[in-house]
């Protein structure tokens, strides 16, 4: 419950037969959440692991992060991290592999939410995979050995740089609407970077914790938001 939440049902599966559970031994599962869906923001890969997680509790298994992402893969066709905890580490979402675990926690982050396309369901089994050229792949591994610095030195306008140049690697893929918007928002508010979601409808305006927008800065930046056609999500703290 509730209906619906078919990948749920089919991670259940999933870890039925992974786990060897008894036939006759069956399972009810409510998912209660707040995340939106289909926007980006990681909603089924959430339910799933809350789902996996509390399978584990039931059945006396010892819960293991890299199983849970093989499992999620047998629902959907790419996962988040968010099995992963703790530490920063990069995911390859349609392989369920941890590439690099950075072994740091994120600097305290403040960023300021918008849906772009307020109202569509981006559905990421249904896209396909982006392709990067040779030049892009070269980018990104730049950007991973920045950001190893930017992780150590706790550098929230590096890192916010890092974001920025990856999402516009993105846009060439997987254009956001009202992309120049949000660029020019970023220059306006002197943010450190903006974030996109690389498939889905979200993004935001990174700033470091100290100088995130204050209370009269933040509502003239999602009314700048609402004008270029996005809805405001709020502001969103990392610690």
């Amino acid at each position: 419950m509730p209906p619906g939440k078919s990948k749920v049902r089919k991670a259940v599966e999933a870890y039925r037969a992974y786990h060897q559970v008894e036939p006759q031994l069956d399972v009810d599962i409510a998912i209660d959440t707040t995340i939106p869906m289909g926007v980006g923001m990681g909603s089924s890969t959430a339910d799933i692991t809350a789902t996996l997680r509390s399978l584990d509790q039931a059945f006396g298994n010892a819960p293991e992060s890299q199983t849970h992402a093989h499992l999620s893969l047998k629902a959907e066709a790419a996962s988040d991290s968010t099995m992963f905890s703790n530490t920063v580490k990069l995911f390859a979402q349609r392989v369920g592999r941890v590439i690099e675990d950075y072994a740091l926690t994120y600097m305290p982050l403040a960023i300021v939410g918008f849906n772009v396309v307020p109202g569509t369901c981006f559905n990421t089994d249904e896209t396909p995979a982006a392709k990067y050229d040779t030049d892009e792949v070269r980018e990104f591994d730049a950007l991973r050995a920045t950001l190893r610095n930017a992780l150590d030195w706790g550098n929230s306008r590096c890192l916010g740089e890092i974001a920025t140049r990856s999402a516009l690697i993105n846009q060439r893929k997987f254009p956001k609407p009202g992309f120049e918007n949000l660029l020019r928002m970023k220059r306006d508010s002197g943010a450190a970077g903006i974030c996109v979601s690389h498939s889905g409808t979200v993004a935001g305006l990174l700033f470091g914790a100290r100088s995130a927008p204050t209370a009269g800065q933040l509502s003239r930046l999602l009314s700048d938001g609402a004008d270029s056609g996005f809805e405001p999500l709020g502001l969103f703290r990392i610690r």
